[in-house]
C-alpha cells in the first residue's frame, strides 16, 4: 500500500560554502520529489479502491466499502458514492467485495488474495460488472469455484482492445461485448458456465457486430456443460460480423457445448485456430446456412492447429469450407452437413474440408444438404 510519505527541506538550509554537505541536502531534496511524483503518478485522482467497513457481505455499490485517491492531498479518503463508469478499481490484497447490482468502473485490478464475486447471484441470472476501459488484471479471484452468476460486459470505445490478464483464477457466468467493434483479448485462463436460465443452453462467451476475441497462446478458455459460443444470446442467424483467433485452447468438450456463427445478408463470422491451437467442441458447430442469408463462415485451421467437432457440424452452406495447413477430426458418433458441390476430399484443396490433415470416421454420419446435384467425394 503506497502511503504519503511528508518531508520538509527548504532550499533556504542549504548555504554556500558547506561542500560536500551542499550536494548531498540537494540530493536529498531531489529524492524526496522523485518519492512525491511517483505517489502522484501512480494513482489519479478518482481512483477507487476497497476498504470494507461493517459486516460482511461488502457490497460493490455500498459507498462505505470503498476509498478514493485526491490528487489534491495527495491521500486515501472515504468514498461517498460507490465506483462508477470513469473510476479505476483496485480490490486489496485481504478484501471480498461481493456485487449485488450492476457494477461499472473503467479499469479493474483484483491483486492476489483478494475476491471480487457476485452476493451469491445464480449463475442461470447472472450480474453484470461492465467494464469501460481497456485492462482486466486478475491476480486474485473473480467469481467462485465452481461457478459464480458475476459476468463481464465490456462496453469500450469503438476500435478499443480490452485486455484480460493476471496469475489468478477466473470462474464466472460470461463475458459478451456492450458495444460494437472491440476486441477483447485472453491472456489468461478462464472458467465460462452459463447455460441458460434452465441449465440447458446457452453461451458463456457472446460476440456483437464487428467484434473480436483472442485467446492467447497457452490460455484456455474452458466451457461447462451446455455453455458455449455465440455472436449473440441465442442460436438464430443475426446482424452480426465477428471474428474469432484462437491461438490457445478453446475447451467446449462438454455435451451440449455448441459454437453458433450464423449471419444475416451482408454479415461474416471468421473462426481461426492458429497455429499451436486446439479447439473441441462437444456439441454442435452451426454456420451461417443457405437459408440465414449471410456469407458462408469463414474456417480457418493452421500448421498444428486442430479442430474437432463431438456433434453436428452443420457445414450445410454450399459456399462453405475449411482451410488451413492444420487438422480437422469428426469422430465417431459425430455428423456432417454437407454443402459443398465436391462432398469430402481425401486430400487436396477441393470439397467442403481442405486442411493439410482430416480425419472422417467411417462411424460418423454424413448428410449431403445442397439444392443441387453434389459428388460424395473421394474421403
Amino acid at each position: 500500500m503506497i502511503k504519503k510519505i511528508p518531508f520538509n527541506i527548504s532550499l533556504s538550509h542549504i548555504r554556500k560554502g558547506t561542500g560536500m554537505n551542499t550536494w548531498k541536502m540537494l540530493f536529498g531534496v531531489c529524492l524526496a520529489l522523485i518519492l512525491v511524483s511517483g505517489i502522484a503518478i501512480a494513482q489519479s485522482n478518482g481512483d477507487y479502491r476497497s476498504n470494507p467497513t461493517g459486516s460482511a457481505p461488502y457490497l460493490w455499490g455500498t459507498a462505505s466499502n470503498w476509498e478514493t485517491y485526491s490528487t489534491d492531498s495527495l491521500r486515501w479518503v472515504p468514498a461517498t458514492n460507490p465506483p462508477n463508469s470513469s473510476a479505476n478499481v483496485t480490490i486489496l490484497a485481504g478484501d471480498t467485495i461481493s456485487v449485488s447490482a450492476l457494477g461499472q468502473c473503467v479499469n479493474l485490478t483484483v491483486e492476489a488474495g483478494a475476491v471480487l464475486q457476485s452476493n451469491n447471484v445464480p449463475v442461470g441470472s447472472p450480474q453484470p460488472l461492465r467494464v469501460f476501459g481497456t485492462s482486466v488484471t486478475i491476480n486474485g479471484t473473480l467469481g467462485k469455484s465452481g461457478g459464480d452468476g458475476l459476468y463481464l460486459q465490456f462496453a469500450g470505445t469503438s476500435g478499443s482492445t480490452i485486455t484480460i490478464s493476471g496469475s489468478g483464477s477466473i470462474d464466472i457466468a460470461r463475458v459478451e461485448m456492450y458495444r460494437t467493434n472491440t476486441t477483447v483479448v485472453f491472456n489468461m485462463n478462464a472458467n465460462l458456465r452459463f447455460a441458460g436460465t434452465d441449465g440447458n443452453g446457452g453461451y458463456g462467451l457472446q460476440a456483437a457486430d464487428s467484434a473480436t476475441y483472442t485467446v492467447n497462446a497457452g490460455k484456455t478458455l474452458t466451457f461447462a456443460r451446455n455453455s458455449g459460443v455465440s455472436l449473440s444470446g441465442n442460436a438464430d442467424s443475426v446482424a452480426v460480423s465477428a471474428a474469432f483467433n484462437i491461438y490457445g485452447t478453446l475447451d467446449l468438450s462438454q455435451s451440449g457445448s455448441n459454437v453458433i456463427l450464423k449471419t444475416l445478408a451482408g454479415d461474416s463470422a471468421v473462426f481461426h485456430v492458429y497455429n499451436g491451437g486446439t479447439v473441441t467442441v462437444g456439441g454442435d458447430f452451426r454456420a451461417t446456412d443457405a437459408n440465414d442469408g449471410g456469407k458462408p463462415a469463414t474456417i480457418i485451421v493452421d500448421g498444428t492447429g486442430a479442430l474437432t467437432i463431438h456433434g453436428t457440424a452443420d457445414f450445410s452452406n454450399p459456399g462453405m469450407k475449411v482451410t488451413g495447413t492444420g487438422t480437422f477430426t469428426l469422430p465417431a458418433g459425430a455428423t456432417l452437413n454437407i454443402g459443398h458441390a465436391q462432398g469430402i476430399t481425401a486430400s487436396g484443396a477441393t470439397g467442403l474440408i481442405q486442411t493439410s490433415t482430416r480425419s472422417f470416421s467411417s462411424g460418423a454420419n454424413y448428410v449431403y444438404d445442397d439444392t443441387v446435384a453434389q459428388a460424395t467425394g473421394n474421403a
